[in-house]
């Protein structure tokens, strides 16, 4: 298997292809902007509810080394020194690699520089640890948390049709 790329922006789009394979297998409805001039990665359609805002923008980021005993999220606009309020996303999707985890954080509740998240800490008390698997915010019922595929080569023979046999029983 090749070694991934350190490429910010490919580093970016596998976060983005991983956020949603996430959310489709949770069923929610996803769509991506057109470009790269927006500050969001994705919409979630979160279906009809009158309490809530149907269509959220998500900001998908991800994190592989931890610095400092957590591992830790920039919540700034790329190339911009302001950071992101609730007027350029609904919420911020988190993907800690090493552990397939994530966060799906509230825009008005993120800090003004990074977040920082402590997925390998048991019971950790971090601020950010009841945003983990938080799929139900964006819509997703509780009842399909955690039931995503997250690598999805590991169910590839899942996906390939059955092998084709001769009338002897040889393939």
């Amino acid at each position: 298997m090749s070694r991934p790329s350190r490429n910010p922006k490919l580093v970016g789009e596998r976060a983005e292809c991983a956020f949603l394979f996430q959310a489709l297998s949770r069923g929610l409805a996803v769509s991506q902007p057109f470009g790269d001039s927006c500050a969001y990665d994705a919409i979630v359609d979160r279906g009809p509810n009158r309490r809530r805002k149907r269509l959220v923008r998500v900001q998908v980021r991800s994190t592989n080394v931890p610095n400092s005993r957590c591992f830790r999220i920039g919540c700034r606009l790329q190339g911009d020194t302001r950071s992101f309020t609730p007027d350029d996303i609904d919420f911020l999707a988190a993907w800690v690699v090493p552990y397939d985890a994530w966060y799906i954080i509230p825009a008005h509740t993120l800090p003004t520089n990074e977040v920082k998240l402590f997925p390998h800490v048991p019971k950790s008390s971090s601020r950010t640890e009841r945003y983990r698997e938080a799929w139900h915010l964006l819509g997703a019922k509780r009842e399909s948390q955690g039931k995503g595929i997250a690598h999805p080569e590991r169910y590839k023979k899942s996906w390939l049709p059955p092998a084709a046999t001769s009338p002897d029983g040889s393939t």
